[in-house]
């Protein structure tokens, strides 16, 4: 599907991957960095928070295949340096970026080129503080052009699942190479290709044992109200910073379950087990993803701190103890 694909987070990596999983109907690697890169990755470049110049060398590094799509993901509320990346991989391609960043399912739309969420101008609410040049009033495209006055994108309207379904199959019939949007557009493309293989992330990944442990490293009111219905299905453990959360999350599962919420946390537990990248199985439960890191025998899932509904993680370890009983 994706020749390349390219995430700004581990857990919005996930996201993809899952997509993907969908689509191909096996599971997908999501690897950290831009080494030993195989056909189909995920990679993670970890870049969210970082300054747009740190942002550029990553996409200056990274090795690009010579023919397919390279998929960017970005946040749907459109956080971090992404446009200076876009720009970068752009000028690397010599391709027009085609850049749609709406997720409808998530109230995320773009509707006469301004960004929308839940109905509303994204850059006159509370996330246009972390979006460097936002400004009310200001285009998704105009947005485009301060930060990077050279780029040449196209950025089609979406306010609807159909909508996204459309550009997906008019990026496919035109052989982009280079498309930029959030795990709205590769759900679509996953709806698109229709691929039905009977494939069941369950059933694929090898089964969860042991204790389940939770590292609540977001300080999202959503991962706040999932965690409290989880009651003594799982220790939950919180702050500490996330070094340390990480390090104790690990030593409470043991080679159980481990739950992270949050991108930050999802990577600090790879980095705590000093591995680069993970096996995506597929999304369990809405917004949760079951994955193993590389070379473990850790069970863990991810999900955005800031997504899912309030039984999220609950339905996700029940799906899992299901799982194990049929086993």
């Amino acid at each position: 599907m994706f020749a390349l694909t390219i995430a700004d987070d581990l857990t919005g990596a996930a996201e993809v991957a899952a997509a993907l999983v969908r689509a191909v109907g096996a599971p997908r690697r999501v690897v950290l960095g831009r080494r030993a890169l195989r056909g189909g990755d995920v990679a993670v470049l970890p870049t969210r928070r970082s300054k747009p110049e740190r942002a550029c060398r990553a996409a200056a590094g990274l090795a690009l295949p010579e023919r397919g799509i390279v998929f960017v993901k970005i946040d749907s509320t459109l956080r971090g340096p992404w446009v200076e990346l876009v720009d970068t991989l752009a000028a690397r391609l010599r391709a027009q970026p085609l850049i749609a960043p709406a997720f409808p399912a998530r109230g995320r739309t773009v509707a006469g080129g301004i960004a929308l969420v839940d109905g509303a101008p994204l850059f006159a609410g509370p996330f246009a503080r972390e979006i460097p040049g936002a400004e009310e009033g200001l285009s998704l495209a105009g947005l485009i052009a301060r930060r990077a006055p050279a780029l040449r994108a196209e950025v089609p309207d979406a306010v609807t699942d159909r909508d996204l379904d459309a550009v997906a199959r008019e990026m496919l019939s035109a052989g982009r190479r280079l498309v930029v949007g959030s795990a709205g557009l590769a759900e679509a493309f996953a709806r698109v290709l229709g691929t039905s293989t009977g494939y069941v992330p369950l059933a694929a990944a090898p089964r969860a044992r042991g204790p389940v442990a939770v590292a609540a490293g977001s300080r999202a009111a959503a991962t706040a109200r999932q965690v409290a219905l989880l009651g003594e299905r799982a220790a939950v453990l919180r702050g500490r910073g996330l070094r340390i959360l990480a390090r104790a999350a690990l030593e409470a599962a043991a080679d159980g379950t481990l739950v992270a919420c949050g991108g930050e946390t999802a990577l600090q537990i790879l980095y705590a087990l000093r591995v680069r990248g993970m096996t995506v199985y597929g999304e369990i439960a809405p917004a949760v993803v079951l994955a193993r890191p590389l070379g473990s025998d850790l069970t863990l899932l991810t999900k955005s701190g800031s997504l899912g509904a309030d039984d999220a993680l609950l339905a996700a370890l029940e799906a899992l103890d299901l799982a194990s009983r049929r086993a």
